[in-house]
């Protein structure tokens, strides 16, 4: 990206918090969007993703969990896919239409590409996937938080109890 004639290091950090943002907000728009056993499923996975496309890079990762029929392995590499083929990604891998962000798809352009062109999709897939880890398991901590409780398992109330009688 070019800068603007004009811009300094405070536009450059402007840019890196817009992105993280976008990032940020996509990731729980994709969470929320995963029905429930493979929300569940998925962000379970994502808690190990980030060290495994860390040791194994993106391309393995995608590949192993494409190989997997569960469905929460779907869910997470199409997220990913869905991230870093966007234009908000900033990953210089190209733009893809909304319908061809697929995993194959990503699979097939980091084939292709550079060595600095995949190592910022890498890079891209790897804070994607933290986002997902992150907010995935707040939104499942506040959905058993909202589940309503049995009497075996009703919450102590606060106060004084009530005298027994005898």
């Amino acid at each position: 990206m070019k800068p603007i004639e004009g811009e300094d290091a405070g536009d450059d950090r402007q840019r890196c918090a817009l992105k993280s943002l976008a990032r940020d907000q996509r990731a729980y728009k994709r969470v929320m969007a995963w029905p429930g056993p493979v929300r569940k499923s998925a962000v379970e996975l994502a808690q190990g993703y980030p060290v495994e496309l860390r040791a194994m890079g993106t391309m393995q990762a995608l590949a192993f969990s494409m190989g997997k029929a569960e469905a929460g392995h779907g869910a997470l590499a199409g997220a990913i896919a869905d991230w870093v083929l966007s234009r908000e990604s900033g990953a210089p891998l190209g733009q893809a239409d909304e319908a061809d962000r697929s995993p194959e798809e990503l699979l097939r352009r980091l084939s292709r590409a550079s060595r600095a062109a995949y190592l910022a999709a890498d890079s891209e897939a790897i804070a994607f996937a933290d986002a997902i880890k992150l907010i995935g398991k707040a939104i499942l901590r506040s959905e058993k938080a909202a589940e309503p409780r049995g009497r075996d398992k009703a919450a102590p109330r606060a106060g004084k109890a009530a005298p027994r009688s005898g």
